[in-house]
């Protein structure tokens, strides 16, 4: 907090708006020691009841769901009222994460193996054209057995490819069917 911030500051507000954004209580703490060069002192009892009230909105299912959507780690902060359907929507929410992850690395793999085949097709074009130059004896045996490395690399990448997009597939219908299932 600024000093201006510490002057003016509504500490039932401060601790509402600390809870809403998954700040634990002993946040008040910073705001302590921010004030205290203006000689300000947070009332922690209103700081208390406004971390209270804001806590109660943090953990909403639907905030709890939106955080596992994200992926974001959820602050311990709910009331034991609230806990078993803040936890229970967090994880629904954290289950669509983890599927639309397994897509999205899926189809990671699926670019880079495609980059990585392009790129070993440009080499081989190259070396096709070196062999195409005549070069010595000596020079043809190596770009050859660079050419052989060149197509047994690309088998394992087509292959590799080939087992991306099936994960690709079942990893999208996994996703499909959870987010049909739990939204």
């Amino acid at each position: 907090m600024s000093n201006e911030e510490c002057q003016s500051a509504d500490w039932h507000t401060a601790g509402y708006d600390d809870a809403v954004r998954g700040f634990t209580p002993d946040r008040v703490s910073l705001h302590t020691k921010a004030c205290t060069d203006v000689g300000i002192t947070p009332d922690s009892g209103q700081y208390a009841a406004g971390h209270a009230e804001g806590a109660r909105i943090y953990c909403s299912t639907s905030n709890a769901f939106k955080l596992g959507r994200a992926g974001r780690t959820p602050a311990k902060i709910c009331p034991a009222d609230l806990v078993y359907e803040f936890n229970a929507s967090y994880q629904l929410g954290y289950g669509v994460y983890v599927r639309r992850r397994a897509v999205d690395t899926a189809r990671r793999s699926i670019w880079q193996t495609e980059r990585d085949i392009a790129r070993l097709e440009r080499d081989s074009a190259e070396l096709e054209s070196k062999l195409a130059s005549s070069p010595s004896a000596a020079e043809q045996d190596s770009i050859l057995s660079q050419l052989d490395r060149n197509r047994s690399k690309r088998k394992h990448l087509v292959d590799d490819l080939r087992r991306y997009e099936r994960d690709l597939n079942e990893a999208e219908r996994e996703y499909e069917a959870y987010t049909n299932r739990s939204i």
